[in-house]
């Protein structure tokens, strides 16, 4: 029988299990870092699982993240070892043989995972997770038909509630060996399986169909490791992390100061003095500078309907990372089940569908109001639709390939149906409350005629916007090497602490830079202002996606990846760049528009 008591981490019970019950197996996928197109575990005959274990479920954010869970037929009881179990005799034909070269020359991992930790294959200096299919040398495939299964246990002493005593899995990790096993013979065992390291490799030429016997060993080694902290010895074996990141938020922080104290000690100082002059002199003697802008600084900009939708959307995205990134702090969201980060992100996506409408009409009333439906229903399908429409894509893409990176027909559909019956609806209404709420009004009214906008200089317009962004890039950039890590290497990633402080960081930043480009427009007699202060921080999302594809070609284990796997890569960068752009845009933009009211507010207008 399984024990469970109190759990260590929020939302994650340890299984406690005792001596003697069976432990599952599961197998995930086949994956490579050179090429982002998993596949099935059983996309090569390996031994199909027994009909005892039912199939495991997995739910909608797995499934979104290309997550898999098959039974296999490895027989494990907690502390059974197992030298050499036959696992079955398998015919590999010429196809699967080619198919076979293929993988491992991608170099292809087999992914399994015991008690939710994944398999891991351990070296000398570092950790790999999964272990390989095999190896080519001199154009001779190996395969790795042997695997040595080692099982890290904790004891758990009796308590006063219970006599038993528990073990609880706490590391798995796996070795390979490829063994050219003679002809099984029934009940006996392959007398290769003595001295397994000694015996001659499992060649597959590819001429003619080859029978292939799987074996397995089963090792328990006892450990001081704790359950709660048995991701850690992952985590680990990528060092000098941690010594990074605080590098990257002292230089993130002296930059946000910087920043700081520029706007403090520069801008309001001389705001101050503009103003306290302004009131001495007069209004007519006083139609210099950005204070000649107090009847058009807030004449609505072109494409004003695009500007509110977007605004609102990223002010929905700001709110949705700032709530995972605190549930990934309070533990909700461990390693030890991937799909709740996708599960969060979706159910946080339909809840603030009401805010991202709210927030969209409230900035469409600040400058003309008059098309708050086109306003509304833009919240609700541009950048959804945008997203949707490239996830379909990438999803027909890994459905040619055979792949189980995309995500089923079932959870689109479900996905759909959260978006046109719950998000588009909550949109629609959160922009009604906004659009009736009472309209606020400018600190002063623009004339009917636009004032002439004086020669400006070449630097003042796209260059400056485009160098904007590069601030709240640099900001990022060390944890974005982290986060791509991850993403693309199958490395472990639970610094949320690290992230949430970046996160903030990258708001303040965006802010202040936006306000920096804002003001220079005004000083500069320019009121278009709007949009520079939306892109000028807006554009880190070009930083990313450049810094993305720098990624792609100089990382030396992505050189061998094929085109349609670079095509997926970066149209999944492209919607994480859009939506970062939208996002730092949006914080920006509202931060400059507070900025502009407060200072033309002190203006005396006649």
């Amino acid at each position: 029988m399984l024990r469970c008591h109190g759990s260590l981490l929020p939302g994650v019970a340890p299984d406690e299990y005792p001596e003697g019950s069976g432990l599952e197996i599961l197998a995930h996928k086949l994956t490579s870092d050179r090429t982002k197109i998993p596949f099935d575990y059983y996309a090569l005959p390996f031994c199909h699982h027994d009909a005892k274990y039912p199939r495991t479920r997995i739910n909608l954010g797995q499934l979104l993240m290309g997550e898999r869970m098959r039974p296999t037929g490895y027989a494990v009881t907690m502390l059974g070892d197992s030298p050499c179990e036959v696992l079955c005799a398998s015919t590999f034909s010429k196809d699967a043989i080619s198919k076979l070269t293929r993988l491992v020359k991608n170099a292809y991992r087999v992914r399994l995972s015991l008690d939710n930790l994944p398999v891991v294959e351990k070296r000398e200096t570092s950790s790999h997770v999964g272990y390989p299919l095999g190896v080519i040398q001199d154009e001779v495939l190996y395969f790795n038909n042997h695997i040595r299964f080692t099982i890290l246990y904790h004891k758990v002493a009796a308590t006063e509630l219970t006599d038993d005593i528990g073990y609880r899995v706490v590391g798995f990790e796996a070795s390979t060996f490829s063994v050219q096993h003679g002809p099984l013979q029934l009940g006996k065992r392959p007398a290769t399986c003595d001295h397994i390291e000694e015996q001659s490799p499992m060649k597959l030429s590819g001429e003619s169909d080859t029978e292939v016997v799987f074996t397995y060993d089963v090792v328990f080694k006892e450990s001081d490791l704790q359950w709660v902290t048995r991701w850690d010895a992952l985590q680990k074996a990528y060092p000098g992390r941690q010594k990074s990141q605080w590098i990257a938020i002292v230089n993130s922080s002296l930059l946000c100061l910087f920043l700081s104290t520029l706007i403090m000690l520069i801008l309001l100082r001389t705001l101050r003095k503009d103003l306290v002059n302004s009131d001495l002199v007069g209004s007519d003697l006083d139609e210099t500078g950005w204070k000649s802008l107090r009847r058009d600084v807030f004449r609505p900009p072109r494409q004003h309907v695009l500007l509110s939708v977007l605004s609102g959307t990223g002010v929905q995205l700001v709110v949705i990372v700032a709530i995972t990134l605190q549930i990934a702090l309070l533990g909700f969201l461990t390693p030890e089940y991937r799909g709740r980060l996708a599960m969060a992100a979706v159910t946080l996506w339909i809840l603030t569908s009401a805010l991202a409408g709210y927030t969209s009409a409230r900035v469409h009333g600040y400058m003309d109001g008059a098309r708050m439906r086109d306003v509304a229903l833009g919240t609700a399908f541009i950048v959804p639709g945008f997203v949707f429409s490239v996830v379909f894509v990438i999803n027909l893409l890994f459905w040619i390939t055979g792949s189980i990176g995309g995500t089923p027909v079932p959870a689109l559909f479900i996905l759909l149906l959260l978006w046109f019956c719950i998000s588009v609806p909550l949109c629609y209404i959160g922009a009604q409350i906004g659009c009736h709420r009472k309209r606020v009004e400018p600190t002063s009214n623009y004339s009917s005629i636009p004032r002439e906008i004086p020669d400006q200089s070449f630097l003042f317009g796209k260059p400056l916007c485009v160098a904007s962004g590069g601030l709240p890039f640099g900001v990022m950039s060390v944890e974005l090497l982290f986060i791509l890590n991850s993403l693309w290497h199958s490395e472990i990633y639970a610094m949320f602490g690290f992230l949430f402080f970046v996160f903030l960081v990258v708001l303040m930043v965006s802010a202040e830079t936006s306000i920096v480009v804002t003001y220079v427009k005004l000083i500069n007699e320019d009121h278009r202002w709007w949009w520079y202060a939306f892109l000028s921080p807006g554009t880190v999302g070009l930083y990313v996606f450049l810094y993305s594809l720098l990624y792609l070609f100089m990382n030396q284990t992505l050189d061998g990846m094929n085109l349609l796997s670079d095509i997926i890569v970066m149209s999944y960068m492209g919607v994480i760049s859009v939506l970062l752009s939208v996002m730092i845009g949006s914080i920006g933009f509202l931060a400059s528009f507070c900025f502009v009211n407060v200072i033309f507010s002190g203006l005396r207008v006649d």
